[in-house]
């Protein structure tokens, strides 16, 4: 292209099917390695809607390739969506599972699939086609950390004395939700960073006779799976 290569995105190479995708579209920032953002681009460049197409490719089955399959985008509502359309320097969220086909309604993708993503747009009188290939897998892409997490309170001249009790306790704990610091930049430079966020609740009595009770101190306390724990910063 005559502005400069372009470049198609996804967070990972192997999903599960029904995991989410984070697809990506932008100019390659030559000096960074990554995406131009979007205030970079030229008006023709932000102002163009692309085209996402997507199809499963399953494993030959004894000697024969089975021929690819075209995959509709379903929306929240149930319904089909007529084009999946993306345009440059946005990061967009698709859900493997709701990848159908049109005909059946169903989701087809298994593990030992690969799902082929194609991007088409056109930019002034140049077409740009782009296409990536990632796995679908059996096994969860990211596992659950092998980590102990305990949430503690200690309670000052509770009935008397000094207690310290456990309150939650949770054993390779998924987060609540993932979170991406930089999703856009990070998809362009090929590393996706995700962060944690973890949302417990628990009950905690209001006790106007017992005052420690209601107002207790809580520490959060991380065991790792070579025993090294893992404190709160003020311990």
């Amino acid at each position: 292209m005559a502005k400069g290569p372009y470049r198609l995105a996804v967070d990972r190479r192997e999903y599960i099917a029904d995991s989410p995708l984070y697809i990506a579209v932008s100019r390659v920032n030559e000096a960074t390695g990554g995406f131009l953002d979007r205030t970079e681009l030229e008006d023709i460049e932000r102002s163009a809607l692309g085209v996402v197409k997507f199809q499963r490719i399953q494993p030959d089955k004894n000697g024969v390739t089975p021929p690819p399959t075209d995959l509709v985008l379903y929306k929240q509502d149930g319904s089909p969506a007529d084009t999946s359309n993306l345009g440059l320097a946005r990061a967009v969220r698709v859900n493997a599972s709701d990848l159908r086909n049109k005909t059946t309604g169903l989701a087809p993708l298994e593990p030992g699939d690969t799902l082929l993503i194609q991007f088409t747009i056109q930019l002034e009188d140049e077409k740009l086609e782009l296409s990536l290939r990632p796995r679908i897998v059996a096994a969860p892409v990211i596992a659950p950390p092998p980590s102990v997490y305990v949430l503690t309170e200690a309670l000052q001249g509770f009935v008397g004395r000094d207690v310290s009790r456990l309150r939650l306790h949770a054993a390779s704990a998924l987060p609540t939700r993932i979170e991406h610091p930089d999703l856009f930049q990070d998809l362009g430079r090929g590393h996706v960073r995700r962060e944690g966020l973890f949302v417990w609740h628990y009950a905690r009595p209001n006790s106007p006779a017992l005052p420690a009770a209601s107002d207790p101190d809580v520490d959060f306390i991380k065991v790792d799976r070579s025993g090294g724990a893992q404190l709160p910063d003020d311990r």
